[in-house]
């Protein structure tokens, strides 16, 4: 008497259950389909109990022996050990790792039961369901692997020909939602930097709520992020959560922004942003004046409407002092630090929509700054002006608790590896945090403060002196 296949179970459960809905509704038996496969018994039952993969070969065999198609048992077999690795949670995981779990979960939920309606409508291939609903087989491969379209239309289009119950439509939707709620609750750290530093207060019209509250040393959010536009089939879900389409509002006029429309939204930001430039621009007044009116006034008549995005207008508000003070302390000259400067932000704005597809944003227009600064200087012959600045020496032997060692810091400096001298020069001659240092470098703050830890000490042994005692190493360590 043939043994029954054990429950499926372990990392591979969803692919077993699967497999065992292929071999029902072809109406044979572990034995029938390890006899027609010319796959070993063991195997069928171990495919079928989760307990590991079949080979890529010994599936093929199973899927033709069960009249599957090739591509989908294929990209079945494929998505399992995807999904087996990615569901992999460490045991020293913290409550910021689970969320990726949580979501992962969500997925394999849908895609066991889009599967299971996939067998019950046949298993017809990918291209059969892409060409049937108007779209591609990667978007259909995606859907059962538990990643639903964007478009509410595409999905009950591919539901309806998988001939889905109204049950298994309503559990369908009900996932999508949960998957667009996650999606456009989420904008990047760059677009919450840019939302946050482009601002003062609540967006409404008279409103003075902060942005944050102090409870005596403790900082809370006092303002909620708003869509200005709905999510809606016309809107693709990554333009929910850009900067243009999100405001800041305090929870009493967030519930009250249903009676006004996109446009008085988007008046309400202009004016909110409007405030925060007033209230940027006479914070600092440097011995020459930043170029901020020249450069957005030419950049906005070189523009075809006259205006410019209002992502560029927050970053160059946020950032332009530290490129001015970046550039001052490698040229010294004020004009040449303006017209540097305003080079730089110049290309910046020439690549603007390309730079904010990329992560790493900061880490970019630094990139620009520093090419533009060393060109410069390469033009001019000569060395970054803090090197020949003898108060700019005396500040930084201080800083690096070096006032004792004899030789010349820079020119030991400049022997440093690059991230470990580029670290040094933002955190003790810009006066960069670590977390900006972080940023603008595109390194994790851990890594900032190891990059000063060894510069530092190797600035020690070069100068000839001993290595730093303990305390001197936790000041090197701390933010």
């Amino acid at each position: 008497m043939p043994r029954l296949a054990k429950p499926a179970q372990g990392k591979y459960a969803d692919f077993a259950r699967s497999v065992r809905a292929l071999r029902d509704s072809a109406g044979m038996s572990a034995q029938e389909l390890s006899d027609a496969s010319g796959v070993p018994l063991s195997s069928v039952y171990a495919a079928e109990s989760g307990s590991r993969l079949p080979s890529a070969g010994n599936f093929a065999a199973m899927a033709r022996a069960l009249g599957v198609d090739a591509e989908f048992a294929a990209e079945l077999r494929v998505s399992a050990h995807y999904d087996a690795l990615q569901n992999e949670v460490p045991d020293d995981a913290t409550a910021d790792d689970s969320q990726p779990f949580a979501q992962q979960t969500a997925e394999h939920a849908l895609s066991t039961l889009l599967r299971s309606v996939h067998v019950r409508a046949g298993s017809p291939s990918l291209r059969t369901l892409a060409r049937t609903t108007g779209t591609s087989p990667s978007v259909i491969s995606r859907f059962f692997n538990g990643r639903p379209p964007a478009h509410r239309g595409l999905l009950t289009a591919i539901l309806d020909a998988l001939e889905a119950t109204e049950y298994e439509q309503d559990a369908v939707i009900a996932f999508w939602r949960q998957f667009r709620r996650e999606r456009i609750s989420k904008p990047t750290p760059q677009t919450l930097a840019l939302l946050y530093g482009s601002a003062t207060s609540c967006a409404y019209p008279g409103c003075t709520v902060p942005l944050v509250r102090w409870d005596d040393e403790q900082p809370s959010v006092a303002v909620e992020i708003v869509h200005i536009e709905p999510c809606s089939a016309a809107m693709r879900p990554e333009q929910l959560d850009q900067f243009d389409n999100l405001i800041l509002l305090c929870p009493q006029h967030h519930r009250s922004r249903n009676e006004a429309s996109p446009a008085d939204l988007r008046a309400w930001k202009a004016e909110q942003a409007a405030r925060s430039r007033a209230a940027v621009l006479p914070r600092r007044q440097p011995d020459h004046e930043a170029p901020s009116k020249p450069l957005l006034s030419s950049a906005r008549k070189t523009a075809a409407d006259g205006t410019l995005p209002s992502a560029f207008e927050a970053f160059y508000l946020a950032h332009r002092e530290f490129f001015h003070a970046f550039a001052q302390l490698h040229l010294g000259s004020p004009a040449a630090v303006d017209e540097t400067v305003h080079q730089v932000f110049t290309e910046i704005l020439r690549t603007w929509d390309a730079m904010l597809e990329q992560e790493d944003l900061e880490g970019m227009t630094f990139s620009v700054l520093q090419r533009h600064v060393q060109a410069v200087l390469q033009r001019e012959g000569r060395e970054p002006l803090f090197m020949t600045d003898g108060s700019t020496t005396i500040h930084l032997r201080s800083e690096l608790n070096l006032a004792e060692a004899g030789g010349d810091l820079f020119a030991e400096m400049t022997k440093l590896p690059p991230r470990e001298y580029q670290v040094i020069v933002l955190r003790h001659l810009v006066g960069c945090s670590t977390q900006d240092t972080a940023r603008y470098m595109g390194l994790h703050p851990h890594t900032v403060r190891s990059h000063e830890r060894r510069g530092r000490q190797r600035l020690r042994t070069r100068l000839g002196l001993p290595a730093a005692p303990s305390t001197d190493q936790k000041d090197a360590t701390a933010t």
